[in-house]
């Protein structure tokens, strides 16, 4: 019993924890995706996208709030199941799954291809996808509690990062890069805002899968989360509003990685310089902790599956996701120019069909579910019956 409860006791994670995941994961789809898409529409009004994102991502992070509040305890899997009954249920489940593993394969190609290019040109690629590949599974077979540590981690080194960032940058900034403002008029901006939302709260529904009985709630966590949600937009803003004003609107179109190559004019008290390489490591942090969450939800729904519920042994999960994950981006992605012509055209419109139709379907599921509950209370109320009876 006592052994039960203790094995129950680190499967758990603080608040404060589930909150680092808001400054970890929501950047990772910015680096050769969202970001990407926004330069390409907005130029250097990109700023003002993630401004306008920021306030339109207000409500996909209150959805995931009201999804993980009225759960039940149950994660998202068997929620939707619950909700919906075997077929719709499991259908929905299908569907997430299957565009959370498209974009864990798009990841691994863009970091791959990040790696290869700025760090390790001569290394084979399929090399690099092994390399990183290999300490996302083994994070990935530990327990949420490991999981939610080392989140915590990156969130620390990632803070330090952009502060560092932004202090041997700071010289190099000129504002007047910045006008005209919104020179092509307001429609970029704006479907560049709508694009921002889409990659940066798209990474957090994948916390459902972690159950509210899971989360050791502590005083003001939803402040907590709101507070880390308004950092993590803070530090793309100020990403953006750099990329702007030290490279200009004629440079950022000719750029692949803009937000990378502001980082080469590092300078700080003119003696640390050349740094680039380290700093960028935060790009490769937020990408390793997205694949990480991104195969515990897919070990983690692959094992509510009868015929593997039954295999006492489990740990071999992540590392053969891992394979198929390696084998489908080396597959799929032949050429640099395909996986942008994917990402621009057809990404977004995959992630909103696969991931926010699904959980906001769930939503209303569940707004509909209170509401009856509540119209029974009243209903009770009226008619004199003890509810708590």
């Amino acid at each position: 019993m006592v052994e039960t409860k203790e094995i129950e006791q680190s499967n758990k994670i603080s608040s404060f924890g589930l909150s680092s995941f808001f400054i970890t994961l929501t950047s990772s789809g910015f680096l050769s995706m969202g970001s990407y898409i926004i330069f390409s529409l907005t130029n250097i009004d990109a700023y003002i996208s993630a401004i306008i994102g920021t306030i339109l991502g207000v409500i996909p992070f209150l959805i995931y709030i009201f999804i993980a509040k009225n759960s039940e305890d149950k994660d998202i899997i068997d929620l939707n199941i619950s909700l919906f009954g075997k077929t719709i249920g499991i259908t929905l489940n299908v569907i997430l799954n299957v565009v959370i593993f498209f974009i864990s394969v798009l990841s691994l190609y863009n970091i791959s291809q990040f790696v290869d290019i700025q760090f390790m040109p001569e290394t084979e690629s399929i090399y690099l996808k092994i390399l990183i590949l290999l300490p996302i599974a083994y994070a990935a077979s530990k327990s949420i509690t490991s999981i939610a540590k080392i989140s915590q981690i990156f969130m620390f080194i990632k803070l330090g990062f952009i502060l560092i960032t932004i202090l041997g940058v700071l010289k190099s900034v000129n504002i007047s890069f910045i006008y005209p403002i919104m020179k092509n008029g307001v429609i970029p901006p704006l479907i560049g805002s709508l694009v921002y939302m889409i990659f940066f709260t798209y990474p957090f529904f994948l916390l459902t899968i972690i159950p509210k009985n899971q989360v050791i709630e502590e005083k003001h966590s939803k402040r907590k989360m709101l507070l880390l949600f308004l950092i993590s937009n803070l530090i793309i803003l100020i990403r953006f509003f750099l990329v702007a004003t030290i490279l200009g609107e004629d440079i950022i179109p000719m750029l692949r990685y803009p937000e990378y190559i502001i980082l080469k004019k590092f300078q700080l008290f003119s003696l640390i310089e050349r740094v680039e390489n380290i700093l960028a490591l935060y790009f490769i942090f937020n990408n390793i902790m997205y694949q990480i969450i991104s195969f515990y939800f897919i070990i983690k729904s692959i094992k509510k599956i009868k015929i593997f519920n039954k295999v006492k042994n489990d740990n071999g999960y992540p590392y053969i996701l891992a394979a198929l994950v390696l084998i489908s981006a080396t597959m799929i992605f032949k050429n640099t120019a395909q996986a942008a012509h994917l990402i621009k055209n057809y990404v977004p419109y995959i992630i909103v069909g696969g991931i926010f139709i699904p959980m906001l379907i769930t939503f209303f599921a569940l707004l509909l579910k209170k509401g009856v509950s509540f119209v029974k209370i009243i209903k009770q109320r009226e008619s004199g019956i003890n509810v708590n009876e």
